[in-house]
């Protein structure tokens, strides 16, 4: 994860976020861009992050998946 700040009529803050994993036979890469100066990643995309760990007690059903694409809480 990285963060930088904004700098004043220059750059905007930019938060980036990857997560890699290895799953049965497959490796996995996430990225996450959040072009604000937000130096911690959000609650909601925590969740759906936490989608993806093998410790989640179930799969996922087009029901519980909202219009953005994020899980329902």
């Amino acid at each position: 994860m990285t963060h930088r700040k904004s700098e004043f009529l220059e750059h905007p803050g930019q938060l980036t976020v990857e997560l890699a994993f290895h799953r049965d036979d497959s490796y996995w890469l996430f990225r996450y861009f959040l072009y604000h100066d937000q130096p911690t990643i959000p609650k909601r995309m925590w969740e759906y992050m936490e989608t993806f760990s093998p410790h989640v007690s179930r799969t996922l059903q087009a029901d519980d998946v909202g219009d953005q694409g994020f899980p329902r809480s």
